[in-house]
Protein backbone atom coordinates (compact mmCIF):
# COMPACT_ATOMS: atom_id res chain seq x y z
CA UNK A 1 0.00 0.00 0.00
CA UNK A 2 2.64 2.55 0.96
CA UNK A 3 4.82 1.75 -2.25
CA UNK A 4 1.64 2.31 -4.52
CA UNK A 5 0.95 5.84 -2.27
CA UNK A 6 4.37 6.36 -3.21
CA UNK A 7 3.98 5.60 -6.81
CA UNK A 8 0.97 8.12 -6.98
CA UNK A 9 2.58 10.86 -4.96
CA UNK A 10 5.38 10.60 -7.87
CA UNK A 11 2.94 10.77 -10.85
CA UNK A 12 1.14 13.40 -8.97
CA UNK A 13 4.16 15.50 -8.48
CA UNK A 14 5.83 14.64 -12.42
CA UNK A 15 2.20 15.90 -13.73
CA UNK A 16 2.76 19.14 -11.83
CA UNK A 17 5.77 19.62 -12.85
CA UNK A 18 4.61 18.97 -16.65
CA UNK A 19 1.43 21.55 -16.04
CA UNK A 20 4.04 24.38 -14.33
CA UNK A 21 6.42 23.75 -17.72
CA UNK A 22 3.35 23.89 -20.08
CA UNK A 23 1.98 26.98 -18.04
CA UNK A 24 5.80 28.99 -17.93
CA UNK A 25 5.86 28.36 -21.78
CA UNK A 26 2.44 29.37 -22.41
CA UNK A 27 2.77 32.43 -20.48
CA UNK A 28 6.70 33.25 -22.39
CA UNK A 29 6.80 36.17 -24.70
CA UNK A 30 7.89 33.46 -27.23
CA UNK A 31 6.30 30.12 -26.35
CA UNK A 32 7.32 28.30 -29.63
CA UNK A 33 10.94 28.89 -29.45
CA UNK A 34 10.60 27.71 -25.58
CA UNK A 35 9.15 24.87 -26.96
CA UNK A 36 11.42 23.82 -29.35
CA UNK A 37 14.51 24.88 -27.32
Amino acid sequence: MQGYKSSQKIVSNSELSTFLKFWDRFSNPHPILTIRS
